[in-house]
């Protein structure tokens, strides 16, 4: 069944004025419309993520920092489904493929 359409609402283009119809938080009409805006944007407002001194930031890694050791060659991290991009260990999950478990990250005891 899922989830149903959500209606397209009316918005006005940030870059030609011209009015559109759109779905969610739509800012321009057009692909060009979009380019010509984010040209004219000044650099500050665009968002740019580099990746920290120390290396590429992992579930892999954090699970290890938050458990004090390695995973073993049983375990995997994944988040939890919907919390995409979360670091949270509550939004981690630890599973356990010896013995068929899976534990939030944040409920794990430290050994």
């Amino acid at each position: 069944m899922g989830r149903k359409p959500t209606p397209p609402t009316e918005h006005t283009c940030a870059a030609c004025g011209r009015a559109f119809l759109g779905r969610r938080q739509a800012r321009t009409c057009s692909d060009r419309c979009r380019q010509q805006l984010r040209r004219s944007e000044p650099a500050q407002t665009r968002v740019t993520v580099s990746a920290p001194a120390h290396g590429k930031k992992t579930l892999r890694k954090l699970a290890e920092s938050v458990l004090g050791r390695p995973l073993r060659c049983h375990e995997a991290v994944e988040r939890w489904p919907g919390a995409e991009g979360s670091w949270d260990p509550a939004d981690i999950l630890l599973f356990d493929g010896e013995h068929l478990t899976v534990t939030r990250l944040s409920e794990v005891q430290k050994p």
